[in-house]
């Protein structure tokens, strides 16, 4: 695992010294940016303008415009005199009900690991967390900000699920928009439950593909050979139509998709 943090989960008085590392990875396809006329790869180069030199990253430190054109330089070491407990603490503050935190706060997930000492008390976080069906609401400082953070188990080891705070959301407008909606035809509202009921399944994720993403890679495969690109058929919009009948008929296809799967099964 990439280390990315290193520190402790702390609770009461319990002190579990972990790593943080990514938990998952991103495997786009990515394009660079060439120039039309040659195909060379564009650089990106970081310069003064004052003075016209290109800058190294050694060069280069953390400024807090305050005023236009004033500056103030907060250095590394500036950073680590900080009084934060949780510059190097994952601190719990609460265990909740996971169903209680709505999916929309959630940001990104990391995965905690134990450090040398720390799988003991580790195991103990993950049992009792598993046993109870609770979740730590935690707080850490990373990336230059103290975040709230959900600690949870997946499959076997802690997550921690950086959270987004309450002001980050535009929940009042989400309101005003709910409000605005017309209230569903009660015989629509019907045939949609039924229709959500027939296609409700256990969730997978496995089960659906990246389709932009694979037809990228099949894109870049045929140029790469040399083969001729071959383009599907374009797929014709459908006309608008009656939406109770739109819902009675996606009924009846499922039904009749079930059926003949069930015949040639």
């Amino acid at each position: 695992m990439r280390v990315l943090w290193k520190g402790a989960v702390s609770f009461g008085l319990v002190h579990i010294p972990i790593r943080l590392g990514p938990a998952t990875v991103d495997r786009a396809v990515r394009f660079r940016q060439l120039h039309a006329r040659d195909h060379t790869p564009i650089r990106y180069r970081k310069e003064c303008p004052a003075c016209g030199e290109t800058v190294g990253d050694d060069e280069i430190v953390r400024g807090f415009e305050f005023s236009p054109g004033e500056f103030v330089v907060v250095r590394d070491e500036d950073l680590e005199r900080l009084p934060l407990p949780t510059r190097r603490t994952i601190e719990v503050l609460d265990f909740v009900r996971q169903d209680e935190v709505d999916p929309i706060y959630y940001e990104r997930p990391y995965r905690l690991e134990p450090a040398e000492g720390g799988e003991r008390p580790y195991a103990l976080l993950v049992r009792t967390l598993e046993r109870t069906g609770k979740v730590g609401l935690s707080r850490l400082a990373l990336r230059q900000r103290e975040r709230l953070g959900l600690l949870r188990v997946y499959r076997g080891f802690l997550l921690l699920e950086t959270l987004h705070r309450p002001e980050d959301l535009l929940a009042a407008e989400a309101g005003e928009a709910r409000a605005q909606l017309p209230e569903p035809d009660p015989r629509e509202l019907e045939v949609a439950e039924e229709l959500v009921s027939r296609l409700s399944v256990p969730f997978d994720p496995s089960r659906y593909r990246d389709r932009y993403q694979a037809a990228l890679r099949e894109l870049v495969e045929q140029k790469v050979s040399g083969r001729e690109i071959v383009l599907p058929a374009p797929v014709e919009e459908a006309p608008p139509q009656d939406l109770l009948a739109a819902l009675r008929e996606s009924v009846r296809r499922i039904e009749e998709g079930r059926a003949l799967a069930g015949r040639t099964g």
